[in-house]
């Protein structure tokens, strides 16, 4: 009973962690700061993870990729659609405005050799894998003090 109690409280420490650490990563435009949300993908394959932003009109200078901890960090600004003349908009689909986006990564990945390319409307920010040492069984030898 009282290993179960044990369970239940270091699972309750891990889940305030954890929403302890997306709620300081997550940036709310209350104020209309962002006003655009880009879609994205995470994709992992056997060797390697990879975040991809769908980013039509937006060039480097634009965007800004950044790592703290398992978090990726994709900030930047669209530019709304410029137009020759005075034209009067008969309809505007196109989203537009500044973005920000802070996507967890859960799998382990070396940071240090991360890519980030802008090609053909699509921001791709990969990291090639690493092995999970936590996975790994390790026995410890019982000692007296």
């Amino acid at each position: 009973m009282l290993r179960r109690t044990v369970e239940i409280l270091q699972l309750q420490d891990e889940i305030n962690r954890i929403f302890s650490e997306v709620l300081s990563h997550l940036k709310v435009g209350a104020s209309g700061e962002y006003t655009y949300d880009p879609c994205l993908d995470v994709v992992e394959t056997a060797d390697r993870i990879m975040v991809v932003l769908e980013a039509p009109g937006i060039v480097i200078r634009q965007v800004s990729v950044h790592l703290t901890g398992r978090w990726v960090i994709i900030e930047g600004e669209k530019p709304a659609p410029v137009a020759e003349g005075n034209p009067r908009f008969l309809c505007l689909e196109r989203a537009h405005g500044k973005f920000y986006k802070a996507v967890p990564i859960l799998v382990p990945f070396n940071s240090r050799e991360g890519r980030a390319v802008l090609e053909n409307g699509f921001l791709k920010v990969s990291f090639p894998k690493v092995p999970e040492r936590r996975q790994r069984t390790i026995t410890l030898k019982v000692e007296h003090p």
